[in-house]
């Protein structure tokens, strides 16, 4: 069918990182669907290409949009993240709190972990270094089981950036080396962890 060929066309132009052109297949399918699995497909793939583009207010318009068609899909919570993900990637930092705040209202112990994280991440570029600490500090506790990406490991660092916007270099230390300490994070975190530790301690020499 015709959709398939624009969803397919979407698809190619996609891979090839051409977004512009992947977009323009991808809303002919969004606009034109009537199956729910060819137009989540699109949906998802649409969201995807707005996002690489920096399009979050259409990012956000369309995640809503998928909220409000599939209720019930597995990735709905991805989806609400993501719309205060971009309020934050546009400086709406306020209504990220906000948002972020109303879903660990009804948030499991894991996606507690997630949700903390980012609200400390907005009070972070709001410039409020001390809440965003508190924040950070809470994810490691909340994690149960391994994500595709390491809360843990990412709360840390940014605990330890906000320590160093704060001029307190010995507490960004002592956060770089939880991340080599605890068991079960990346090497990769770890050796760069160190990096950043060998930094701090060369500010502190000057």
């Amino acid at each position: 069918t015709k959709l398939r060929v624009n969803l397919s066309l979407g698809n190619i132009y996609f891979k090839l990182e051409k977004y512009d052109s992947a977009t323009i297949y991808y809303r002919f399918v969004v606009e034109s669907a009537e199956k729910p699995q060819i137009l989540q497909s699109a949906m998802n793939n649409l969201l995807a290409c707005y996002e690489e583009l920096g399009y979050y207010e259409l990012v956000i318009e369309l995640a809503r949009k998928y909220i409000e068609k599939f209720p019930n899909a597995e990735d709905i919570t991805d989806k609400r993240i993501k719309i205060g993900v971009m309020y934050e990637m546009l400086g709406n930092y306020d209504l990220a709190l906000t948002h972020f705040q109303k879903l660990l209202e009804e948030a499991d112990k894991d996606l507690e972990a997630e949700l903390h994280y980012y609200i400390g991440e907005v009070l972070y570029y709001k410039g409020e270094y001390e809440q965003a600490i508190l924040e950070f500090l809470k994810v490691p506790y909340l994690v149960t089981k391994k994500t595709k990406i390491d809360w843990t490991a990412n709360a840390f660092y940014m605990a330890g950036q906000s320590y160093e916007k704060m001029k307190k270099y010995e507490q960004a230390i002592n956060m770089y080396q939880q991340i080599i300490d605890r068991a079960g994070i990346d090497p990769i975190f770890k050796a760069g962890a160190q990096k950043e530790i060998e930094r701090v301690r060369s500010i502190l020499k000057q």
